[in-house]
């Protein structure tokens, strides 16, 4: 199930935990200072996106959170203006540094894999890839209608009755594959995202597994 793919307390787990994965899948913990991504490495990450407030950004190629923000327009303006980070990570929304996300023409994106696509099945890039931008979102919450620049991929879905309603309690499902791009355009990393809740079904404990794969 996608609910909980944790096996450790809350108590181990850290801001960011980076595990790498050998080819017998043996893990091991990595720091902040972790070597740069490299192709031969599958990564596991999780990310704390519990606050609905606080965006966390994350660099594939320097593997490791670079920092967070808000949705104040000061916040939005700093990390326009960056290049180093690839994705943000709020609760299950997502940004990518591209489109209305970027001042700098980062040339980040996001290209999702059909639902029967499996990870491992991924060496490189789709030939055909059409890679979506960060554009303005329509959301509505209890607070009524919201506008936010992101992306249109999320960290996990919502299952839903036969009217389109989201069933309530919530039922989460893992979204497809994802392959994104980073800020340069020039490097790419297959994603899939395993775990959305904690031991104590808490949302917005986000685990993914990644890996940089060739450019067709």
């Amino acid at each position: 199930m996608f609910l909980n793919y944790s096996n450790k307390s809350k108590e181990l787990l850290s801001y960011l935990t980076v595990i790498l994965l050998s080819a017998t899948f043996s893990l091991s913990s990595c720091s902040k200072d972790e070597k740069k991504s490299d192709l031969s490495t599958i990564y596991e990450s999780y990310i704390d996106a519990t606050s609905a407030q606080i965006w966390i950004y994350f660099s594939f190629s320097n593997n490791r959170v670079v920092g967070e923000g808000d949705d104040t327009q000061e916040s939005i303006d700093q990390w326009s203006n960056r290049g180093d980070w690839d994705i943000a990570l709020r609760r299950y929304n997502l940004k990518t540094n591209s489109g209305l996300s970027t001042k700098i023409g980062a040339k980040g994106g996001v290209y999702t894999y059909d639902s029967k696509t499996e990870f491992v099945s991924i060496n490189k890039t789709p030939s055909s890839a059409s890679y979506e931008a960060d554009k303005e979102i329509i959301t509505v919450g209890m607070g009524g209608e919201s506008r936010i620049v992101m992306s249109s991929a999320v960290s996990v879905l919502f299952k839903k009755d036969s009217d389109g309603q989201m069933i309530m309690p919530p039922v989460y499902i893992k979204p497809p594959v994802y392959l994104f791009r980073d800020a340069t355009g020039e490097r790419f990393y297959k994603v899939e995202f395993i775990q959305y809740l904690d031991d104590s079904n808490k949302t917005g404990h986000i685990k993914f597994k990644w890996q940089e794969i060739y450019k067709d």
